[in-house]
């Protein structure tokens, strides 16, 4: 008896160095043996076992680096492959991760109001894939796979994934926690062991890590940083309560505010010229280039902006004194200069202590983080749990 809790043990362990090395490889494409002996504290001869099983069953593949040698380790794209699907209160996204890290974008269509509209669209791309990644800019029931609450799109509410006729196993959770998932495996947040990720498009939603682990809260329903209180000034918001940051700072309400000054005739800049003062007229396209030649009108907005955003992420700086904030969505593609603006806004609101070695940037891929990171939800799982030859 004694000695079968030995080989237990054994395998136990085996198994875990398996694993160790996989994931290794994953997050850390074109590693080197020598390199995740280093990291992971492992004898050169059991990373080379390992290694060597792995690509005897197809897992992983030696590329040539400059040298013309095979030493630089990634996962077989062919290997596994997830569906990532981002649903967003105004657009949704639809591409595929594979194993070896790279990303194919597939499609991006306007949400629809009844979330059945979709379904086929999603049926249809995850034919090729071995599993569905799901991130929705809402309130969600992770494990029952169930929005709770859409803020933006409020006819999705109670809408669940297990009756929508998608045949592989669905993984669902936030587009906040989709996009911050991937900026700190792979993105602007990688460094960073207590870091946030923000989205700002039609809704705002954030990701946490706090020591490297991500913060879901008691109900699964932290990161609803747009429905942090800013300002009475704010209204009424479509989740139903008063003053919410999203009332103010994102694109849509950008928009909302600029087409009524053009209707009330008190625009005169470039955006008023490019729309022919017709307010229906004014795209996403016309905005960007009405930043881009500095349309005093639109910079006043763009600053009230800034404001908001500010305030509110300042109580969190202060609050968890996080490393480093990226931000990510539509806002930040429309408006890249928010981010330095934030720079110079969130210290002059908060502790000097909490600022002084706080990073605010850009998010690698401002518009696809969701998307990816929703297929990095089942990509992990798969490699968390792989069975393995050990």
């Amino acid at each position: 008896m004694h000695f079968f809790y030995i080989l237990i043990s054994m395998r136990n362990f085996a198994r875990s160095n398996y694993l160790a090395l996989l994931k290794e490889i994953f997050l850390n494409p074109g590693i080197m043996r020598y390199e995740m002996s280093e990291r992971l504290d492992m004898s050169s001869a059991t990373v080379t076992k390992y290694v060597e099983m792995m690509i005897r069953d197809g897992i992983i593949r030696e590329a040539d680096n400059h040298k013309g040698r095979k030493v630089a380790l990634t996962l077989t794209k062919d290997w596994y492959a997830a569906l990532g699907v981002d649903i967003g209160g105004y657009q949704t996204r639809i591409g595929m991760f594979y194993a070896d890290g790279s990303f194919t974008k597939l499609d991006e269509v306007r949400t629809p109001g009844d979330p059945r509209e979709l379904m086929p669209l999603i049926q249809k791309y995850e034919r090729n894939a071995d599993t569905v990644g799901i991130a929705v800019t809402a309130v969600v029931d992770a494990a029952e796979q169930r929005i709770f609450i859409f803020a933006n799109q409020r006819t999705w509410d109670g809408f669940s994934f297990r009756t929508a006729g998608i045949s592989k196993p669905v993984f669902l959770t936030t587009s906040g926690n989709a996009a911050a998932g991937y900026e700190k495996r792979f993105g602007t947040l990688k460094p960073y062991e207590n870091c946030m990720h923000v989205m700002i498009g039609t809704g705002i939603q954030a990701g946490l890590f706090i020591n490297n682990t991500l913060v879901e809260g008691a109900n699964h329903a932290a990161g609803e940083f747009g429905h942090v209180f800013s300002t009475a000034e704010a209204g009424p918001c479509t989740c139903g309560k008063v003053g919410c940051l999203e009332n103010i700072a994102t694109i849509s309400m950008v928009q909302r505010r600029l087409e009524k000054q053009m209707r009330d005739g008190n625009l005169r800049g470039t955006l008023a010229m490019l729309c022919g003062n017709d307010p229906s007229k004014m795209t996403i396209d016309i905005l960007k280039r009405s930043i881009a030649e500095n349309d005093p009108q639109v910079m006043a907005d763009f600053k009230r902006v800034t404001e908001a955003i500010a305030a509110a992420l300042s109580g969190i700086v202060n609050v968890l004194n996080p490393e480093a904030v990226s931000f990510g969505g539509r806002m930040i593609d429309v408006y890249p200069g928010l981010v330095n603006d934030l720079q110079q806004a969130v210290r002059l609101t908060v502790l000097e202590s909490n600022s002084k070695h706080l990073t605010i940037a850009a998010g690698k891929e401002p518009l696809l983080a969701a998307c990816i990171g929703a297929a990095l939800i089942p990509m992990e799982h798969r490699i968390n749990t792989f069975g393995g030859t050990t």
